[in-house]
């Protein structure tokens, strides 16, 4: 009988986060919205089942991407510009 790698229960796996590649010596962030490292110097085939998450400021990881993640993270959602209306003149 072939038991399931994941029970039932367990909450999907994350799909963005750090990981570590074999011919690499640090780690790197991957996104499933994009199967290239932030930094642009890797490419994976097919996302590990499970990426770390957090600990973005290990000195383990690339700075390059480290940079780019600490970027995303600290960006101010858009403001909705504020546009008169020309058919609601007093």
């Amino acid at each position: 009988m072939v038991q399931n790698a994941r029970p039932d229960n367990a909450q999907p796996y994350m799909r963005e986060g750090w990981t570590w590649l074999m011919n690499s010596r640090k780690w790197h962030y991957f996104t499933s919205a994009r199967n290239q490292s932030l930094c642009g110097g890797f490419m994976l085939l097919v996302l590990p089942e499970e990426l770390q998450q957090g600990n973005d400021s290990s000195p383990d990881n690339c700075k390059a991407c480290a940079r780019k993640i600490l970027k995303i993270k600290n960006a101010k959602p858009l403001k909705p510009r504020k546009t008169s209306n020309p058919t609601t003149h007093p």
